[in-house]
């Protein structure tokens, strides 16, 4: 109870002070805890990219309230180790910093990321999109190993929304 009330007067806080001069504190703020986050990963053997995804990434953040939204490429023999070893330092690092958020880590082998992408239309079309927005923090350019974007975003939309309404019919 006590928790949740502190949480929302921290929301509240955050929300009145979206205004210079306050921005600037949030941005650096927010770019100390990506800076950590990246020197944190980089480290750990096998880790090959990392993306900052959706609203930081797409510069639409709402300081104070917007997530750290991480992906990472791990590239090894022994990926299902390393890929540990990820998931620990991020609930460590989580501990620390507030704006990352549970269970939002997207952690992947580049096997699977392109699995995902030939075969899943919903994934594809979640990965055309982090063509443009993504931004890359660390590492090799994952989109190199894909096929080149097919179609135009309101067809991807649509096939990816066709077994929604399907579903819904």
């Amino acid at each position: 109870m006590r928790e949740s009330r502190l949480k929302q007067l921290l929301q509240r806080l955050a929300l009145r002070t979206q205004f210079l001069p306050f921005t600037w504190l949030y941005r650096a703020l927010y770019a100390w805890a990506v800076w950590l986050c990246v020197r944190r990963l980089q480290r750990i053997s096998g880790v090959c990219s990392i993306y900052l995804r959706r609203g930081l990434a797409s510069g639409r953040p709402l300081y104070g309230l917007s997530d750290i939204d991480l992906l990472v490429m791990v590239d090894t023999e022994r990926h299902e180790q390393a890929a540990a070893r990820v998931r620990y330092q991020y609930e460590l690092l989580r501990r620390a910093i507030p704006m990352l958020p549970e269970g939002e880590l997207w952690l992947y082998h580049p096997q699977q990321f392109r699995e995902l992408y030939e075969h899943s239309e919903f994934y594809r079309n979640r990965f055309d999109q982090g063509r443009r927005e993504w931004r890359r923090l660390f590492g090799e350019d994952i989109f190199q190993y894909l096929p080149p974007p097919s179609g135009e975003e309101g067809f991807l939309a649509l096939q990816e929304l066709n077994p929604a309404w399907y579903y819904l019919a």
